[in-house]
């Protein structure tokens, strides 16, 4: 009895040690765990990645049947995507990428069990290129306005690291049949503080998706300053021009009500800083010489302007005359004065 009672508790065991091996080796057999990754690359500059792209994993069982999603992700700011799935050996898979206003290849690749790269080229339907410095740098956050004059819309762009930007432009319709490739547009690079080379590009009209030469940028200096308020100067001193010459162009700035401006020139020019308003008399500045790096100009100070009074006293046949004169000054303290001995 007890080789018996032996052998079934061994025989349970046993038992328990296969059916889970059968179970691990049925599910491994038909549901994995795989893995698929990649790039979306531009198609006009391979190097650099577009983001924002929607890749999905897509399955089916049978080809009459429609494609579902099954994964899903987003590529990054690099262009690039990582998608683990759970895979059934009885299904068809797929990776399927996606961005509005780009064409996207290859479509629809199919995809095989374990780990797999996928790479994708993205062409624009817009336009694309490079901002960089005089050095070749990069310059990042310029922001690319996309205008169409015609349709009146307008489409932004920012550069990110490397300098890089992708406009998609899309329909863009006008009564929809015509887009924006059937009327000229402008391309402008601005950034705060900076000069670009060309300032616009135009495309005239039907023009194609394409890769834009280069903006170069070029660094401007600040210059700074404060207006002093002199006495009975008002106390807001906002709305000021301030008028940069001696470079290759005048530059404008206007204050704030402190009395404060700030205006970008060209370096390795010396500059007069000159501020008016009507009924403000306000001192000229310097830079003192070439300015290469960012100067604040001291010494402003405004102050109202002198009044003439002027006429001509009627009816008085002889005697002195005194006139009284009273008001208030721009800073709003008044004033009264008495012009004494007129004849």
């Amino acid at each position: 009895m007890e080789i018996l009672s032996n052998f079934f508790s061994r025989w349970k065991r046993w038992t328990k040690l296969i059916f889970f091996l059968l179970f691990f080796c049925l599910f491994t057999g038909e549901i994995l765990a795989d893995q698929v990754s990649g790039r979306v690359t531009s198609s006009f500059n391979p190097s650099q990645g577009i983001s924002g792209v929607t890749i999905q994993v897509q399955s089916r069982q049978y080809f009459w049947q429609s494609w579902s999603t099954v994964a899903t992700a987003t590529t990054n700011s690099s262009g690039n995507y990582s998608i683990t799935y759970t895979r059934n050996n009885d299904y068809s898979y797929r990776v399927h990428a996606e961005k509005d206003n780009y064409s996207i290849s290859p479509s629809n690749p199919s995809l095989s069990a374990g780990t797999q790269t996928q790479n994708f080229s993205a062409t624009v339907d817009g336009v694309e290129g490079f901002v960089k410095d005089q050095g070749g740098n990069p310059i990042s956050n310029v922001q690319i306005t996309f205008q169409c004059p015609t349709l009146g819309q307008v489409q932004y762009g920012t550069t990110n690291a490397n300098g890089f930007y992708s406009i998609p432009v899309g329909p863009g319709t006008l009564g929809g049949l015509l887009t924006w490739h059937t009327y000229a547009v402008v391309v402008t690079p601005s950034k705060t503080g900076w000069l670009f080379t060309p300032s616009e590009r135009s495309l005239g009209a039907f023009w194609s998706s394409q890769s834009l030469p280069d903006f170069i940028g070029e660094r401007m200096i600040p210059i700074t300053g404060t207006i002093a308020r002199g006495t009975h100067a008002p106390t807001n001193l906002s709305g000021i021009s301030v008028t940069l010459t001696g470079g290759p162009s005048p530059y404008s700035a206007s204050t704030n009500s402190s009395g404060f401006f700030l205006a970008y020139v060209k370096a390795g020019y010396t500059y007069t800083i000159t501020p008016t308003k009507p009924g403000l008399t306000i001192n000229t500045g310097t830079t003192g010489g070439p300015v290469t790096d960012s100067v604040n100009i001291v010494g402003l100070t405004a102050t109202p302007i002198n009044v003439t009074f002027q006429g001509t006293i009627a009816g008085v046949d002889y005697g002195t005359t005194n006139i009284a004169i009273s008001g208030t000054y721009a800073d709003g303290i008044g004033y009264s004065n008495t012009l004494t001995g007129l004849t």
